[in-house]
């Protein structure tokens, strides 16, 4: 098995609680306030259509309120 595979952090689904969590605490990177959605399997797939929609009502109002 490939050491990459090996070492790779475990993926999470995302859930709106995460996502909630995540967008109230941003880091920075680079000086940039950052919504950090790594190493999180995001389901945007059509039978997936409720989460969908409420996860990008959440980042566009949050991404409304750093403007």
């Amino acid at each position: 098995m490939p050491s990459a595979a090996i070492s790779a952090p475990e993926r999470a689904p995302l859930t709106l609680e995460l996502l909630q969590e995540r967008l109230k605490s941003p880091i920075q990177i680079e000086g940039v306030r950052t919504i950090d959605l790594r190493h999180l399997i995001i389901n945007l797939r059509p039978e997936n259509a409720e989460f969908c929609n409420q996860f990008y009502q959440l980042l566009q109002t949050q991404l409304n309120r750093s403007e």
